[in-house]
C-alpha cells in the first residue's frame, strides 16, 4: 500500500505489472506478437512522436537502453523541427521527436539521459500544478491523473530544462477534459495557459490537450488553438507521420506513441513497428 504522505518514487509503486491476470495476459500477448516483427527495420521514411509522463528511478536504465537502440535506426530531431518537416512535407528519413506531458519533477532524470544522445524534447506543462507541494499534488494526481502523489517541477526547473535546449509547451492550466468545457472555460485553459507559461518561458509554440483521445477534444477547441497562435496540437492517439498523410499544414494534429520506460523494450518496439507498418492515415474527427 502506498504511503500517502510521501511522493511516489518508483514505477513499481504505480504499476500492477504482470502480477494481475490482465497484466500477465497482456505481457504474454505482447511478447508473442513482438517475436514476429523485424523490430524497427521498416524503411518507410516517417516521423514518430514518442511521449512519456514519468521517468522514475527504476525506469532510468530502461530509458537509456531504449534510446541506445533507437539511435541506431532513427535520427532524433527537436519537436519544432518535426513540426516544420510535416508542414513542408520533408519527411525523407526515419525521425523521432520526443515530448512529455504533465510536468513531473522526474522529467529532470529523463533530461539527463537525453543529454547523452543530444535529444531536444518538448515538455508540456500545466501552470496550475507547477511548484505545488505534497498535499496539493496528492489531490491533483488523484483527481486528474489517477495516480498517487508525484512531485512536480517548479518554474526554476522548467527554465533549467529550457537552458538544456528543450522546449516548453502548454498542456492547459488545470489538466481538464476540454470537450466538457464551455467556450469561456476553453479560452482560459488554452489561451491563458499559453500566456502564463510565456511569462516565465518566452514564446510557446506547441499545445497538447489532456487525456489525448479524439473524443477528448472538439472543433471549437481546435479553432481556439489555431487562433491562439500555436503551431501544433498533440494528441495521445498512436500513429506515425509520413509523406502524403492528410495532415493539416497550418496547425498539424500530431499522433504520438506513449512510452513507459518501465515496460519491456520489445513491447515499446512492437508498438512503434506496428504503427510504421499500419500507418493511421486518419484525420481528427473534429478537424
Amino acid at each position: 500500500m502506498i504511503d500517502n504522505y510521501k511522493y511516489t518514487e518508483a514505477y513499481q509503486q504505480i504499476s500492477g505489472g504482470t502480477r494481475t491476470t490482465r497484466g500477465m495476459l497482456r505481457h504474454g500477448v505482447l511478447n508473442l506478437l513482438s517475436g514476429f516483427n523485424p523490430i524497427l527495420k521498416t524503411k518507410t521514411p516517417r516521423i514518430q512522436f514518442l511521449y512519456f509522463h514519468h521517468v522514475f528511478e527504476d525506469e532510468i536504465k530502461g530509458l537509456d537502453k531504449l534510446l541506445k537502440t533507437l539511435s541506431k535506426e532513427f535520427q532524433f530531431i527537436s519537436y519544432s523541427e518535426a513540426i516544420s518537416r510535416i508542414k513542408s512535407n520533408q519527411i525523407d528519413s526515419k525521425y523521432i521527436a520526443w515530448s512529455s506531458d504533465d510536468g513531473f519533477k522526474n522529467n529532470l532524470a529523463a533530461a539527463k539521459v537525453f543529454r547523452r544522445y543530444n535529444i531536444s524534447a518538448c515538455f508540456f506543462i500545466n501552470p496550475g500544478s507547477i511548484g505545488i507541494k505534497l498535499a496539493a499534488s496528492e489531490q491533483f494526481c488523484a483527481s486528474k491523473l489517477n495516480l498517487p502523489p508525484v512531485e512536480f517541477l517548479n518554474w526554476q526547473e522548467v527554465n533549467d530544462l529550457q537552458n538544456e535546449g528543450h522546449e516548453i509547451g502548454s498542456h492547459t492550466i488545470n489538466h481538464l477534459r476540454l470537450v466538457d468545457l464551455n467556450e469561456s472555460e476553453l479560452l482560459e485553459e488554452v489561451v491563458t495557459s499559453k500566456s502564463k507559461i510565456e511569462k516565465y518561458c518566452g514564446k510557446v509554440q506547441h499545445f497538447a490537450y489532456p487525456y489525448g483521445r479524439w473524443p477528448d477534444f472538439s472543433q471549437k477547441g481546435m479553432e481556439i488553438v489555431v487562433a491562439a497562435g500555436y503551431q501544433s496540437c498533440a494528441t495521445a492517439e498512436r500513429g506515425c507521420h509520413t509523406i502524403g498523410m492528410k495532415t493539416p499544414k497550418e496547425v498539424p494534429v500530431i499522433q504520438r506513441d506513449l512510452v513507459i520506460a518501465g515496460w519491456p523494450q520489445n513491447h515499446v518496439e512492437f508498438f512503434m513497428h506496428s504503427n510504421a507498418l499500419y500507418k493511421k492515415n486518419t484525420r481528427a474527427p473534429w478537424k
